[in-house]
């Protein structure tokens, strides 16, 4: 508990010296083209280059989780123009707690960050977690209300997960879901598979897209798309990298056109 308040204290006053972003792209999976990234979290130094789930797990207990969520969409602002230029993306996705989204007002604080950035709110996508209840549904749906009128999409992460899923799907105004990753791993189980189809319709007919997480391999690929989930994100398509790793050199020269597009063209 002692680490975990002294990490604390270090990520409220040296930010930059402790957190620091890597990102993952999101693909169409039909053109192998990525048209989006997700931010992911990550602690330096002595702590390990690894996703600090303890770190937030404390941060959302004691109320600061904003802070880390708002230095997050801070980076995701200062790095975008750059990585739009160097792979076509449209957007950011930036994980954001039930527990910011609960806080009155703090889609302000995204907006006011937004104005000093220049750059519109189509950029960014707000992806809700769903590891903790929305205590506070009006004003879950007065930041949501907010952020869509900015331009911004919103989406319900790791879908199917939880208990909340489908609660949170009737409730919630939202653009699309991300299908939790335990469902790609599993789709040739046909429990999985059939459940997962479901959704795929379900959000058609609401008309929400789906993109699927947990593209491992070839087999989850083609699984996906033969559910109808056109969107995907995963180990197979891309490594999360730093910007520095993905802005070095230009894209197609560093080999991260998926592998299934490399076989796809290979010479008969």
């Amino acid at each position: 508990m002692n680490l975990s308040r002294n990490r604390a204290t270090s990520y409220l006053s040296q930010p930059d010296e402790i957190l620091s972003l890597n990102y993952q792209m999101q693909y169409d999976l039909e053109s192998g083209k990525p048209f989006a990234a997700e931010a992911l979290l990550r602690e330096n130094g002595r702590f390990g280059n690894n996703a600090p789930a303890e770190l937030i797990a404390k941060a959302e207990e004691d109320g600061t989780i904003s802070l880390i969520t708002l230095w997050v969409v801070e980076q995701v602002l200062r790095d975008f123009s750059e990585l739009r230029n160097q792979y076509g993306i449209e957007r950011v996705a930036v994980n954001v707690s039930a527990v910011d989204m609960s806080k009155e007002g703090f889609l302000k604080q995204v907006e006011k960050r937004l104005q000093q950035s220049s750059l519109n709110g189509s950029c960014l996508e707000l992806e809700i977690t769903e590891n903790l209840p929305l205590v506070n549904l009006r004003h879950v749906l007065d930041n949501i209300s907010r952020a869509r009128g900015l331009g911004m999409r919103v989406v319900l992460d790791d879908f199917g997960k939880g208990f909340a899923s489908m609660s949170a799907l009737t409730q919630l105004p939202v653009d699309g879901i991300k299908l939790d990753k335990m469902f790609c791993l599993n789709l040739m189980q046909p429990k999985y598979y059939a459940i997962a189809e479901s959704l795929v319709l379900l959000c058609e007919k609401l008309d929400i897209s789906v993109l699927i997480e947990g593209i491992e391999d070839r087999i989850g690929h083609d699984s996906a798309l033969s559910l109808g989930c056109g969107l995907g994100q995963g180990y197979y398509l891309h490594n999360p990298e730093s910007k520095a790793d993905l802005t070095r050199i230009n894209a197609k020269e560093k080999g991260l056109i998926i592998p299934l597009f490399k076989e796809k063209n290979k010479p008969a």
